[in-house]
């Protein structure tokens, strides 16, 4: 049936120049098989805009410790923190914590005086005030640590944040799909950034943009809710990486056929698609070179995840984002070659060479971003990304 098209065959990998990027991957123990690469605004050929192939993709992410942080009761020393807590306790006066802590009332001169210049401590009544009430309630959450999980794509986007590891999965090498890059891998880097990033998301609270308040009431019990409403403007936090887990655990994300990839100027995900390349040149007997004119050679590039033919555009020798599993049989894109195919003169003389490629495919991180606010499920969603 491939007569015509296999006069004089040869299969190989295509020489292709050097694409130019860097291949940027979570871990140095990427398999061959998931090739992603990052790049600032590569550029696409037309009408290289939409995923020849459903494709899954693993978001990273990493564990931090949240802890709660109060502006004015970070101030105070632990003794002082103590002491607002202890006076607040029913039943319990100065008495008690000069017997329990051993300190004397030189000692706590001090620091009542603190708390009274605060407006939190009564002198005459040596009892606290109702402000300094809410403090003690306060002090008690000072200081309280929560884990948190919070993705590592892209530094410029609101964070994806989960409180629990129930959708978290660890990658291995039996799972198919490619697992994305982090965004920064140096840890006091990635540490500091995150803080920033998670920052940028909660610190609109003061003006009721932003998340602070609601994740605190989400990771507080409804009976401190009332400590943390009446104290809204003055909570802050601190994150810390967990460097006891040496890798990111994953969450999937499926990115359907057909998905729109994006044309904007931005941060890209670049991903390669398996093309097959097919180039036909003829040759004319030299006694009939002045009766037939030398056709010109005929090349056709064709996905090999869709069928479908492609515009010229370059090729490349990375592998394939996509498993070879999921490529159409050789049979059928042939099939399909076959039909473009012109007639060929008997008195030409054909050389055909078919080789298999990468193309280069860049999805927009703004994409992404979208896809990941709108289907992955957190208690906390994220305002879908403009």
């Amino acid at each position: 049936m491939f007569g015509n098209l296999f006069s004089s065959l040869s299969f190989g990998e295509i020489r292709a120049g050097n694409p130019g990027q860097k291949t940027a991957t979570p871990d140095d123990a990427l398999s061959d098989s998931e090739t992603v690469t990052t790049e600032a605004a590569p550029i696409v050929c037309p009408g290289n805009n939409t995923l020849p192939a459903d494709l899954t993709v693993y978001l990273p992410l990493r564990k931090y410790t949240f802890t709660l942080k109060h502006q004015l009761l970070s101030g105070l020393g632990k003794v002082s923190q103590f002491v607002l807590k202890a006076l607040s306790t029913e039943g319990y006066g100065l008495e008690d914590i000069e017997r329990i802590t051993g300190l004397t009332e030189e000692h706590l001169s001090p620091i009542l005086t603190r708390l009274a210049g605060l407006g939190w401590y009564e002198p005459a009544s040596r009892a606290l005030t109702t402000q300094g009430h809410q403090m003690a309630k306060a002090a008690g959450l000072t200081g309280r640590r929560f884990s948190l999980w919070i993705d590592g794509l892209d530094n410029r986007n609101s964070p994806l944040i989960l409180l629990s590891a129930d959708q978290i999965v660890q990658h291995g090498d039996d799972i198919n799909g490619i697992r994305l890059p982090e965004f920064e891998r140096d840890w006091n880097i990635l540490e500091v950034l995150q803080q920033q990033r998670l920052s940028r998301r909660l610190s609109d609270y003061k003006d009721d943009k932003g998340d602070l308040m609601p994740l605190l009431l989400l990771l507080c019990d409804e009976a401190e809710h009332d400590a943390l409403l009446e104290q809204k403007l003055a909570w802050d936090f601190e994150l810390e990486l967990d460097r006891e887990l040496s890798q990111p655990g994953y969450i999937e994300l499926m990115l359907a056929q057909g998905l729109d990839t994006g044309n904007d100027s931005g941060k890209q995900l670049i991903l390669y698609a398996p093309v097959l390349h097919y180039s036909a040149t003829y040759r004319v007997p030299p006694i009939l070179s002045d009766e037939i004119p030398e056709p010109a050679p005929h090349r056709f590039d064709v996905c090999l995840l869709s069928g479908a033919p492609l515009q010229t555009e370059p090729l490349y020798e990375q592998v394939s984002s996509w498993q070879e599993s999921v490529n159409l049989p050789l049979s059928a894109v042939m099939e399909k070659l076959t039909i473009d195919m012109p007639a060929d003169s008997a008195f030409l003389s054909k050389e055909v060479v078919v080789t298999t490629a990468t193309r280069k495919i860049a999805l927009s991180y703004s994409v992404l971003s979208q896809l990941i606010a709108k289907n992955i499920k957190t208690p906390l969603p994220q305002g879908m990304p403009q």
